[in-house]
């Protein structure tokens, strides 16, 4: 159901100790949904995701943004910057978020 738990996220704990936040199916499609809008993530879309599955954005931005939007997910095992730049040309990436700087 939309109401119930999908997964909990942990807080980084910098006012005391981390606390657990748990997020329902619900909250995850409506954030990602509006997320994959901002970002303009679409259908078709090849997406090189560089964050760790672990961390919300690779498990959210990343792995459920792509499957509501049909997008072909390309997952980057080690972040390295020539590593990066070669599979942005050799697999036809199109969307690589990030900082804006």
């Amino acid at each position: 159901a939309p109401s119930d738990p999908s997964d909990i996220i942990y807080t980084s704990g910098t006012t005391g100790a981390p606390k657990g936040a748990v997020i329902t199916h619900a909250q995850t499609l409506r954030a990602y949904e509006i997320w994959s809008d901002l970002a303009g993530l679409r259908e078709g879309d090849r997406y090189l995701i560089v964050n760790p599955f672990f961390h919300t954005f690779g498990y959210k931005a990343g792995i459920i943004a792509c499957l509501m939007r049909g997008a072909t997910m390309v997952p980057q095992p080690v972040f390295g910057v020539d590593t990066v730049l070669a599979n942005i040309a050799a697999e036809r990436i199109s969307v690589l978020p990030g900082p804006p700087t």
